[in-house]
Parts: C-alpha cells; sequence; structure tokens
C-alpha cells in the first residue's frame, strides 16, 4: 500500500533553513591592481598567451640533468611551459626575447618537427626559479644552450611577467608530405612549400632538379589531391626554418606513392632554395604529360599554344617568347618548324598558364627540356600562338627573308626539307649558278638569269639548322633532289646560301652562260654585257679599270677567235636595260672570264644603268 500522507517527513519550516551569508560574509573581489597585467603591444608578439588555468596534460617525467628541458601546463603532450634544467634544479625561462627562433630549438631538442613551431608566454604558472632571459637563437641550434643567453640570479626579476613556453607539431609519419607557409607552418592550401617527413621531423626540400613529375607525386601524398596538374615551384622561402636541408633531386616517374620511393640525392640548399607545389583538384588526366596541341587555329599547324602538365591542359605566357621557341613546339609537335604570332590572334586560354619566360637553345627535343618559370604574373591576354610550317616532303624548297619570314619575290635564304625537317644548305664554297638556277626552277621562277647568294645568315631567333651540303647541280635538273648533294654538315658551318631569281615568264637569251658581247657601238667596242644564265645583263663602272678590260677583250677575243686586249672606254654608249649583273670589279688582268674575278655577289649592287660601262678592245700585234 503506499504511504498515508500522515507518514511523510514534514517539510522543514522556513524558520529552520540555514540564514544566507551576509554582503559582509563573502570574499572580496579582486581589485583592478591584484590582476596580472595584460601584455605591453611593445612587448614581443607571441602566437598564443596562455592564462592561469589547469593543465590538460601531464607530460612523462624527464631526470633533471644539466641543460635538458621539459614541458609543463601545456594543453597537449607538444606543448607547455618550458622548464630547464639548472644546478639539479627545474627552473623557467624568463619571455624576454623569447620568439619563434627559440621556440624553433626548444622544439627540436624535445624530438619534435620544428616546422610550425609557435613562441608562448604563460602569466603565473610558476613557483620555482627563472634560470635564464634574454636567449639569442638563430633557430638553427640543437639545444637552448648553445644559444646566447643570460644567467640570472636568484632574485632576479623577469621584466615581461611572464615565462616562456611553446607549442611544437606532432611527430610526423615518415614519407609524409605536408605543405608550409612562409613562416613554415604546415597550411590546408593548396600551394606552398614542400614539407617532408624524415626522422619523425618535417623539413624542406632543396629545389635541385624540382620537376613536374616530382610536384605531381608531392601533391598525390596530400590528402584529396589527384597530382594532375600539379605546378613544380622553385625558389621557395621560409622564415627562420633550420630543418635538414640535404634532400634533392627527385627523380621521379610521376607514378610513385610518396616522394621517398623516387630516386634523389644528398644536396645542399639555403633558404629561398626549396621546392614548393601548387596542386589542383582534378579527378582524372586528360591528356599525357608534356604534349602539345594548338587550339583556335585556321589550320592544324596553326593556333594558341597549350601545354598539358600531368594531365591538364594549360597555357604558355609569352613573356621571352622567341622563334627558337617556337621551333622546338612545331618540331615537337611533328611540323618542320615555325614562328611566334601574336598574343591576340588566337584568343585567351582558361585554365592555368603552366610556363612562362621559356628559353630553348634548339637542340632540345621537348618544350619541358626548355628552361622555363612556372611562378608569374601573367595573363591570359599574354598566351603565346605559333605558326608552325606545314608538314614537308623530302627535297621541298621554301625561300625566307632574313627575319625567317617567307619570301614572295624570289629572293631569299633557300629552306630545304630533309627527313622531315626544313633546314638551309651549307655554304661550304659550292654553291654556284646552274643550282641557283633549278632552285628558282623548283620554287616557280625562271632559271634563265638565276643568281647564287652565299654567305647568308637568319638572326639567333631563327631555325638555321643546315641539313644540306655540297649541292652540285648541272643546271638542267627539275629539283635539287636530283642534284648531287650531301647531309653530312661541318660542324662550324654558319652562313648558308640563297638565290636571285627573276619572273616566272622570262624568256631566255640567245646566249652561253659566261659570254660578252658590246653593245651601242661596234663589233670591238661599246656598252659591256654579260650572259649568266642565258640572260644577258651589264656590269656597272664602279672600281671598273683596265685589268677588267683585258679579261673582257681576251674572253671576246676568244669568242671571235682573235686576240684581243682592251681599256675602259670614255664614250658613252648608251644605258642598257634588263638586270645589273656585276659591281665593284677587281680582276688580276690574268683571268679567261670576267666570272673568275672578284666581285660584289652576283647581282648585289648600288648602280643605275648610266652606269653601265663600256669598253673599246683592240687586237694584239
Amino acid at each position: 500500500p503506499r504511504p498515508s500522507p500522515t507518514d511523510r517527513p514534514p517539510r522543514p519550516s522556513p524558520t529552520d533553513r540555514p540564514p544566507r551569508p551576509s554582503s559582509t560574509d563573502r570574499p572580496p573581489r579582486p581589485s583592478p591592481t591584484d590582476r596580472p597585467p595584460r601584455p605591453s603591444p611593445t612587448d614581443h608578439p607571441f602566437s598564443t598567451i596562455y592564462p592561469s588555468s589547469t593543465p590538460l596534460v601531464s607530460p612523462p617525467p624527464v631526470s633533471c640533468e644539466s641543460g635538458s628541458i621539459r614541458l609543463r601546463n601545456g594543453r597537449s603532450p607538444y606543448s607547455g611551459l618550458v622548464e630547464i634544467c639548472r644546478f639539479n634544479t627545474w627552473g623557467t625561462i624568463c619571455s624576454n626575447s623569447w620568439d619563434r627562433r627559440e621556440a624553433l630549438v626548444a622544439c627540436r631538442q624535445l624530438g619534435y618537427p620544428g616546422t610550425g613551431s609557435k613562441a608562448l608566454r604563460f602569466y603565473n604558472r610558476t613557483r620555482g626559479p627563472i634560470h635564464y632571459t634574454n636567449m639569442q637563437c638563430h633557430g638553427s641550434e640543437t639545444s637552448l644552450l648553445d644559444c646566447p643567453l643570460q644567467q640570472t640570479n636568484q632574485n632576479y626579476f623577469c621584466s615581461s611577467r611572464g615565462n616562456s613556453g611553446v607549442e611544437c607539431s606532432a611527430p610526423c609519419t615518415y614519407g609524409s608530405v605536408t605543405l608550409l607557409d612562409y613562416t613554415g607552418t604546415p597550411t590546408n592550401r593548396s600551394t606552398g612549400t614542400v614539407g617532408l617527413c624524415i626522422g619523425g621531423m618535417w623539413t624542406v626540400v632543396c629545389d635541385y632538379s624540382w620537376s613536374f613529375r616530382a610536384a605531381s607525386v608531392a601533391c598525390r601524398s596530400l590528402h584529396g589531391h589527384s597530382g594532375h596538374g600539379a605546378i613544380p615551384l622553385l625558389s621557395q622561402g621560409v622564415v627562420s626554418y633550420a630543418g635538414v636541408f640535404s634532400i634533392g633531386g627527385f627523380s621521379c616517374q610521376g607514378n610513385e606513392r610518396s616522394l621517398l620511393t623516387c630516386g634523389y640525392l644528398n644536396v645542399s640548399c639555403t633558404d629561398r632554395q626549396y621546392a614548393g607545389v601548387i596542386c589542383k583538384r582534378t579527378s582524372r588526366p586528360v591528356c599525357n604529360h608534356g604534349s602539345l596541341r594548338l587550339v583556335n587555329g585556321s589550320s592544324n599547324y596553326t593556333g594558341r599554344l597549350e601545354v598539358c602538365i600531368n594531365g591538364q591542359w594549360g597555357t604558355v605566357c609569352s613573356d621571352q617568347w622567341n622563334s627558337v621557341n617556337a621551333r622546338i613546339a612545331c618540331r615537337q609537335m611533328g611540323f618542320p618548324g615555325g614562328r611566334a604570332q601574336s598574343t591576340t590572334r588566337y584568343g585567351p586560354g582558361v585554365g592555368s598558364i603552366f610556363l612562362s619566360n621559356v628559353v630553348c637553345y634548339g637542340h632540345e627535343r621537348s618544350l619541358l627540356n626548355c628552361y622555363s618559370q612556372t611562378r608569374h604574373t601573367c595573363t591570359h591576354s599574354q598566351d603565346i600562338g605559333i605558326n608552325c610550317e606545314a608538314p614537308c616532303q623530302s627535297g621541298e624548297v621554301v625561300l625566307v627573308k632574313s627575319d625567317g619570314s617567307p619570301s614572295n619575290d624570289g629572293v631569299g635564304m633557300i629552306r630545304v626539307c630533309q627527313a622531315g625537317e626544313r633546314g638551309t644548305i651549307c655554304d661550304d664554297g659550292h654553291w654556284d649558278y646552274p643550282d641557283a638556277a633549278v632552285v628558282c626552277k623548283q620554287v616557280g621562277y625562271s632559271p634563265f638569269g638565276a643568281l647564287p647568294r652565299y654567305g647568308l645568315k637568319l638572326g639567333a631567333s631563327y631555325n638555321v639548322t643546315p641539313v644540306l651540303s655540297r649541292v652540285e647541280c648541272l643546271g638542267n635538273e627539275s629539283s635539287i633532289r636530283q642534284c648531287r648533294k650531301s647531309s653530312a654538315i661541318h660542324s662550324n658551318c654558319n652562313e648558308y646560301v640563297g638565290v636571285e631569281c627573276y619572273g616566272s615568264q622570262t624568256p631566255p637569251s640567245n646566249c652561253t652562260h659566261g659570254d660578252v658581247r658590246l653593245m651601242g657601238g661596234s663589233q670591238m667596242e661599246g656598252r659591256l654585257e654579260l650572259c649568266i644564265n642565258n640572260m644577258w645583263g651589264t656590269v656597272c663602272d664602279d672600281f671598273f679599270d683596265v685589268r677588267d678590260a683585258r679579261v673582257t677583250c681576251r674572253k671576246l677575243g676568244n669568242q671571235l677567235g682573235m686576240t684581243l686586249t682592251g681599256a675602259p672606254s670614255s664614250v658613252p654608249y648608251g644605258a642598257g636595260s634588263g638586270p645589273i649583273f656585276l659591281d665593284n670589279m677587281g680582276c688580276n688582268g690574268n683571268e679567261n672570264d670576267l666570272l673568275n674575278c672578284y666581285s660584289n655577289q652576283p647581282g648585289l649592287h648600288n648602280c643605275q644603268h648610266f652606269e653601265d660601262v663600256g669598253i673599246t678592245c683592240t687586237p694584239m700585234s
């Protein structure tokens, strides 16, 4: 049965309750002067200032040996008040001059990673002695006692009214990777300096031979990153970091699970020589690393250049770009050559700008073999476009101007296709009039009056690789492929050959190459004309003297079956027409043909037809 109401105990009356304490019985509130002072803004900045509170973690005991340190009253096993042993007694360190450099050394001495160490200040945490003050560590020391410091006496008063503490990073897993910010603190961002765990501690990596493949492996080691599109960064800096700078030169293939499974070297580096990465959160690769493509062009060999980096497409900045770079890019894509185009011709790209300040020397097989920078300030308005040469067939010939652009007037350097690549013909002293006639015919001009050009050069920014030498044509061939030639090139070949052609409808003259005639006078006197490749032309009177006249008359006498000598004539025989073939003659007098004498290159002169030379020949007695 339930208890009856009469069985319940009576409620206490109000008079039985204990009296409330009076205001005079309450403990007084602490006055503002009893509170610990707040740190002054002029004090050295600390990452954290811990107030007095019950510690959350009790670290394992440490035996007191001179110079040994321990942590107390921390919020984790890796943080707390630093106590140091002196005279077999634990004491603290005054926080005067205590900053991140001292924290680095303390964490390292405790066996924790130095990267990400923070300096702490503790108030009202200790009752023991203050052993040291004014520590001045550089950050590379292995023990706090290796740092410059000041010992204190028994009655020392710490002017900062705080004691030194640290917050160290937890030990890391061997071979794991993190990204560090400029202060050396691990960050969750997708870009930063690479931190590699060795011996339970984070250390930075030297940027020696730091590559796209190594960057991909580093990014894949981070949670949430696939490694696709990873970009390596060089010359990274970490403030006051003093880790183990003895690893670099990674030779990764890109599919390794850890950087330490790549080949690497023991190297050394200093601040601003560390490796970094930019990681991308992409799910799958869309292209093969290092491949190139052209976008938005009118053909498959023109357009905006894009490069595949770790499975993702991106663009190339136009800074420092030149025709040597364009040639390497075009050759990599299977074209014989190319040149740079306007940065706006093919429109801006999207996504990453992977490369800037590319410098190629001409021998590279891939654009990624050239020097380049991945850190830049470029925008997509600077994306480079290139114009590659169309694929060629062996023996195909084109003429180019001195800047490497196509020539449309029949005058220029020869570029010939050999084994799928366009190159020049070496000027080795064998280039002559019949060779020029064959080339002019092959490129669509008349072979009559064709002139050889030699000693030609192009700017260093254009492909001038010679692919042929010792070309010897008879003059009746339809293509240079039918001429005798050699693909063996002298290593010192740095001058090349070209031609000067006349219109495709130019008719032949009824003459033999090298013949001379006198016009506007008689058979023995008149305006000198010379036959080159079945076309008559004149000779300029600059520096023409009696020796040149004697060679001319000797040639004319041979044609006429006579022995002649001669001299320049002052009698005007009228202006000629057609080309002016020779200028600045310099015969010795014993040559049998004007074409064997010194002169300017055929067709190169500063003359007009009123300067055509006249001569008078006389029979020799």
